[in-house]
């Protein structure tokens, strides 16, 4: 339950820090115009999957609320690696230097890394053949219509959740870092993992047929096997560390 001290605390933190939060919030809603008044360059990209099939919005607002969307969602993604880098520079006085360059030049550009690769991966593979498969289940008695809102939500949820996944290795590496996971114990769970990969496969990828859920799966397992090795590197790193401390 939260007192008031800790309310008091949060204040006092918020306080301190004002004026670089109105900043960076500032940036955000810069970084937003600019991704909006850039739209028409990512909505040509996003809509090639289609194979030039037309886009309809069924309201007057829905060409600005894909616009909007898209500088909102685009905006954020481009300025959490900013506002990362200014958090580590701000808390610099209690990190140690070896943990500060691990974030800056490890963690942070891995975690950028694999997110776009996630991206690109789902926009290249996944993507088209999971529009392809939609569209064709219902060309037989229906002909697409399809509203550029619905369309543009679908396809950024899709990118984005795939993009999330692929941060997976950075994920166990944090938590190995806690002690909540470690090599043998990862390495002692896969088959439980392979089963649990592919539920969400199932579960992310929005086509119901297994060459698609195979092709989301697939990597899935190669980052948790990049996640082991990564862990047990770690490990016995700070092994051979203790040892030569002792």
């Amino acid at each position: 339950m939260i007192n008031s001290e800790q309310i008091v605390g949060a204040v006092q933190v918020l306080n301190k820090y004002r004026t670089e939060i109105v900043r960076q919030v500032i940036l955000l809603i810069l970084i937003m115009i600019v991704v909006y008044f850039s739209s028409g360059y990512v909505i040509n990209i996003l809509t090639k999957p289609l194979n030039d099939l037309p886009l309809f919005f069924l309201t007057p607002m829905e060409g600005v609320m894909v616009k909007m969307k898209i500088a909102i969602v685009g905006g954020i993604i481009l300025f959490l690696p900013l506002v990362t880098y200014r958090i580590i520079f701000l808390a610099s006085a209690k990190i140690s230097a070896k943990n500060r360059r691990m974030l800056y030049f490890l963690i942070i550009p891995f975690a950028i890394i694999a997110f776009i690769g996630g991206v690109v991966f789902t926009y290249t593979l996944v993507l088209p053949a999971a529009i392809d498969f939609l569209l064709s289940s219902g060309n037989e008695f229906m002909s697409a219509t399809i509203s550029g809102g619905s369309y543009f939500s679908f396809v950024t949820i899709f990118l984005v959740a795939i993009g999330a996944v692929f941060e997976l290795p950075l994920v166990f590496v944090v938590l190995a870092k806690f002690g909540i996971v470690t090599y043998k114990f990862l390495s002692e769970k896969r088959k439980m993992s392979i089963l649990l990969i592919s539920i969400v496969a199932a579960i992310i990828t929005p086509t119901p047929d297994i060459f698609s859920m195979i092709i989301v799966a697939l990597p899935m397992m190669v980052l948790y096997e990049i996640s082991i090795w990564w862990i047990f590197i770690l490990e016995k790193s700070n092994k051979n560390k203790t040892y030569l401390v002792n």
